[in-house]
């Protein structure tokens, strides 16, 4: 029973020693019975004997000691051993901090404490924090020596041996030099710091790369290494200003560094070094190409399609030639490099005379100014005098002030030679055949010629401003333009390639001949002509032609105006690849255009056909129309070809007397017509009549006209109409023949009272029966409550008009095409509205824009809205291709914005450009005087799709 008591005793003091020190941090206890014998009494006991383990330090740097400490709560008569070992623990692989790694602890008799000093080694590794753990366990002769029963229980004590060895950061800083008329030495360079020392060589790689500065021009900076030797901290990289005396403005490069060895890099490790330039700036106007581009009607080839940024960085400095249909004008193209300046925000740069459109461009660093040509109300005539160039200069503005300029130059070395005209009774025709020279002929007036002949290539004929050339009246021009062509007369014969011509011109009626002309370009052998019109004015002055052309491929006509001609304004044959901008053809005896079917793959922008006594324009095949008007003729638009897949948006076919748009005079067997976004009104015949072809309408205006919409289509064709608006007609639809699975969709408006005829043919393949509803794959909405007779803003005042002040009789009006915008033209007026052509008539201005109150027709095709995602009308697979645009996915309800100099300039919203949202019915026009908020463009994803376009609207 003593005994138990004892055992009892042991447990309970065992208890309260755990009670007391529950508390301890860093403590381990041991628990070791220790045999114990009461020599009074002779007799055996067992003893508690506690063993507590701590530590004074857990966490020690690098070197320095791990203190523990031992505690015995009672006194051992007989000794004891026990083992430790030091055990790492995080990261499992790594080399020891300790020399030794397990040993014994002696606690020798009567021993109450004990210390353990752990010595941690140092080393210069770069290195993480480690976590150890040291193990302890009895030694296996404790027992044995005691001749007792020990019990024993393990632990462990973990502690921190913490890296002292940092890793170095390596940072540089920029530098700044002063450029002085001579190389020299920077005095410091880029200081390259350790954050601290190291008792380790660092090593770290450095070069340079050119951002405004290029490394041997500007500076002299060969790659190379850094040393720094233990203890070191801040180093130098030197280089060498190149010194010179023109004026560059700051120049920038950049220095890197690499490869760091025993250190790191700080997250910046570059710098940047600026040369400060100690010289005037004088901006240098230089040719954008060198070779080609020097003189004044030097050509490269161009088959960019006149996008500026593709231009600049991809077009070749060669010369134009029969292997480039397209070419670009280099002459024009000029470029200024503006130095110092590295973004175009906020610069403008202007040339003394006003002359050219200037872009500037982020392609080059610095950035670079460059000429987009002319102006459009600008001329060859502006840039020289009659013999000689006119001195211009650049001047470059930032923040509207004026920062820098070039001296004042002339730009092109092309010889300028006056023409002593060719008037007396016996002269021949004058031969123009020196390359490259610019012809003038001045001296205010009418002058007379008996006729000239352009036969060198790069020659340029300018009638000065206050001069007009004209046909001798004398005697008749020679026979045969000068024995070329037989049986016509020639005011103007070209034979040279590249040739510009400008002025203002007169024909003679004088002729008897019936092919008569007052300028024509003949080129025997088809090839690459380049031939440009820019300014021209010409009263054919009832001559058979205005200006007669074939055999050209390639060229421009600019500002052109033609008229009084006995039969053709302007006439082309067998002419593809050009442009037509603002050209005029009115008052002839005939036709304003016509176009032989040869006549293929050309745009025709802001045309006007007016007042022509059988049409306005007779078409070739496969041309592209784009904000053109066609009105007061018989006939506004015509057919002329067999062939014809021509492209019309934005155009308006108005006050016509018999059809708007007619293909009647030929049985088309091939055609796709398309019209988009345009106006047909006020004929007393047929507002649009297409026959056997395959057609695409959309969004059109067919309006006020004895027949709106006369449909006589092929049963092997398939037609397509969306949003069709027929109001105020005799006969609003008519259906005339057998369709093939046409499909109407959007929106149909019709007359209050329906009036649709359908006439022949398989009625459920028309996409419309008898009373116009959708039938087979249509899904139109036939709309009847509509009111259409004030959707215009009608009958307007023009500042800019000459005749703008109410209403003026018919021949009285000498102002035919200048208006505040193109909406506007002469109209009948009257509540007829019809074409106004006779003497008598009472004429007013009329404004074709729709009122914006008009829901129905308003933001049909989503509303626009600034910085969202564009209306879905406008996603990149509402798209048509087409052969007339060389199979080029274009959308249907955009135009492209003519004259950014982004893009083909064909009207045509096509990939990667910049466009302008279509959101009525009717057009809606670009304004380039107006800035326009753009939306969120959803490239397409199908086979037709078109991407990149930067959507622009209101």
């Amino acid at each position: 029973m003593i005994s138990n008591y004892k055992n009892y005793f042991r447990v309970l003091i065992i208890i309260i020693y755990f009670l007391l020190n529950s508390g301890c941090s860093g403590c381990s206890y041991f628990y070791l019975t220790v045999e114990s014998t009461d020599h009074s009494s002779n007799s055996s006991s067992k003893l508690p004997l506690i063993i507590t383990a701590s530590l004074l330090n857990s966490d020690v740097d690098e070197g320095e000691i791990v203190f523990l400490n031992f505690n015995i709560n009672n006194p051992n008569h007989f000794g004891f051993k026990i083992n430790y070992e030091i055990k790492l623990l995080n990261p499992i692989v790594d080399t020891s901090d300790f020399a030794i790694q397990s040993d014994f602890l002696d606690f020798l008799p009567g021993t109450t404490s004990y210390q353990l000093n752990l010595q941690t080694l140092h080393d210069l590794n770069i290195e993480s924090d480690k976590i150890y753990a040291i193990n302890f366990t009895y030694s296996e002769n404790s027992q044995n020596s005691a001749g007792i029963d020990l019990l024993l229980s393990t632990s462990e004590l973990m502690f921190n041996v913490l890296n002292n060895d940092f890793i170095s950061t390596l940072s540089i800083t920029n530098s700044t030099e002063i450029e002085t008329d001579s190389n020299f030495e920077s005095t410091n360079g880029f200081q390259v710091t350790l954050d601290r020392s190291s008792d380790q060589t660092i090593t770290v790689h450095y070069t340079s790369s050119s951002l405004y500065a290029t490394n041997g021009i500007d500076f002299i900076l060969p790659e190379g290494d850094l040393i720094f030797n233990p203890g070191e901290v801040s180093k130098f990289i030197k280089y060498t200003i190149v010194g010179d005396t023109i004026g560059e403005g700051l120049e920038i490069f950049q220095v890197t560094l690499s490869n760091p060895v025993n250190a790191d890099l700080a997250l910046t490790s570059t710098a940047q070094g600026f040369i400060e330039d100690n010289d005037p700036i004088v901006l240098q106007v230089n040719p954008l190409f060198p070779i080609n581009g020097s003189q004044w009607r030097d050509l490269v080839p161009n088959n960019l399609n006149n996008d500026i940024t593709k231009l600049v960085s991809n077009s070749l400095d060669a010369p134009c030639s029969t292997l480039f249909v397209n070419c670009a004008h280099g002459g024009e193209l000029k470029k200024v490099i503006i130095p110092g300046e590295y973004s175009c925000n906020n610069l403008t740069l202007e040339d003394s005379l006003g002359i050219f459109e200037w872009k500037c461009l982020e392609t080059t660093m610095p950035v670079a100014f460059y000429s987009l040509g002319l102006k459009a109300n600008k001329n060859l005539s502006d840039l020289i005098d009659y013999n000689s160039f006119k001195q211009n200069k650049v001047n470059l503005y930032k923040n509207s002030l004026l920062t820098y300029s070039s001296q004042l130059s002339i730009w092109w070395t092309n010889t300028i030679t006056p023409i002593t005209l060719n008037s007396g009774d016996s002269d021949p025709p004058l031969n123009l055949n020196s390359p490259n020279t610019i012809y003038t002929i001045s001296g205010g007036g009418v002058q007379q010629t008996r006729g000239i002949f352009i036969s060198a290539d790069k020659v340029s004929l300018v009638v000065m401003p206050g001069t007009q050339l004209e046909a001798n009246t004398n005697l008749t021009l020679p026979v045969n333009c000068n024995g070329v062509i037989t049986g016509r007369h020639c005011l103007i014969y070209i034979s040279g390639k590249y040739s510009w011509l400008e002025g203002k011109f007169k024909g003679y009626a004088g002729l008897t001949d019936n092919f008569s002309g007052v300028i024509v370009n003949i080129n025997d052998i088809p090839g690459v002509s380049r031939l440009t019109l820019r300014n021209i004015e010409v009263n054919a002055n009832g001559a058979e032609n205005g200006i007669f052309m074939q055999n050209t491929i390639g060229g421009e006509f600019q500002s052109v105006k033609v008229y009084n001609a006995n039969f053709r304004g302007i006439y082309l044959l067998y002419l593809n690849s050009f442009k037509f901008d603002k050209v005029e053809s009115y008052l002839n005896q005939g036709y304003g255009f016509y176009l032989e079917s040869a006549v293929s793959h050309n745009i025709f922008s802001n045309i006007s056909a007016t007042q022509n006594s059988i049409a306005g324009f007779r078409n070739g095949n496969n041309n592209i129309f784009i904000n053109s008007n066609f009105n007061n003729n018989p006939r506004g638009y015509i057919h002329g070809s067999i062939l014809n897949s021509s492209i019309f948006i934005s155009c308006n076919f108005s006050n016509n007397i018999n059809y708007g748009f007619d293909n009647y005079s030929y049985t088309l067997t091939s055609n796709q017509v398309t019209i988009l976004h345009s106006i047909i009104n006020n004929t007393s015949g047929t507002g649009l009549f297409l026959h056997q072809e395959e057609g695409m309408i959309v969004n059109t205006i067919i309006n006020n006209n004895n027949y709106g919409l006369d449909l006589n289509l092929d049963a092997s064709t398939s037609s397509n109409y969306k949003n069709i608006y027929l109001w105020g007609n005799g006969t609003g639809l008519t259906l005339q023949s057998s369709f093939k699975n046409d499909n109407w969709k959007g929106k149909l408006f019709l007359n209050n009272t329906i009036n649709c005829n359908a006439l022949n043919g398989a009625q459920n393949n028309r996409g419309l029966d008898t009373n116009c509803q959708p039938i087979g794959p249509s899904t139109a909405t036939l709309i009847t409550n509509h009111n259409g007779s004030a959707i215009f803003e009608g009958y307007k005042s023009d500042l800019i008009n000459i005749h703008s002040s109410g209403s003026i009789l018919f021949e009285l009006i000498s102002d035919w095409f200048s208006f505040e915008n193109n909406y506007r033209f002469w109209i009948l007026n009257s509540n007829q509205k019809g074409a106004c052509n006779s003497n008598g008539q009472s004429c007013g201005i009329f404004d074709w824009k729709l009122k914006s109150n008009v829901s129905e027709l308003v933001n049909i095709n989503g509303i626009f809205i600034p910085n969202q995602p564009c209306p879905i009308s406008v996603s990149g697979d509402e798209s048509l291709i087409s052969i007339t645009n060389n199979y080029n996915p274009f959308l249907l309800h955009a135009v492209e914005i003519i004259g950014d100099y982004i893009g083909d300039d064909d009207g045509l919203c096509d990939s990667n450009e910049s466009c302008f949202y279509q959101p009525n019915i009717g057009y809606s026009l670009y304004d380039s005087s107006k800035t326009y908020n753009s939306c969120i463009y959803q490239d397409g994803i199908g086979a037709n799709k078109v991407i990149g376009v930067k959507m622009y609207g209101e």
